[in-house]
């Protein structure tokens, strides 16, 4: 998209890993174990995770994934069945 990008967790029951795809399908960032919040946390006091870098993508994963598969920023993603406007 051009600029960075962020997620929140906001009525999540369970931790995910965000990674954030950029150009090449390279991931450009990540940030693994990202806690759900407790129930009923006013939306200003959500966390927001932010990306450093500027995606093309965000994938949202359970939580461990990233280090599951040692997942490294630079890594080269391959994805089938998805465009730019969502799954096809």
């Amino acid at each position: 998209s051009g600029e960075p990008e962020d997620a929140w967790m906001k009525g999540l029951l369970f931790p995910l890993d965000f990674l954030w795809i950029g150009a090449g399908r390279r991931i450009a960032d990540t940030h693994p174990n990202a806690p759900a919040p407790t129930s009923n946390t006013p939306d200003r006091l959500l966390t927001t995770y932010w990306s450093i870098s500027q995606p093309t993508y965000v994938l949202e994963t359970n939580a461990g994934t990233i280090s599951e598969f040692g997942i490294k920023v630079g890594g080269q993603v391959s994805f089938d069945g998805f465009s730019g406007r969502g799954a096809t």
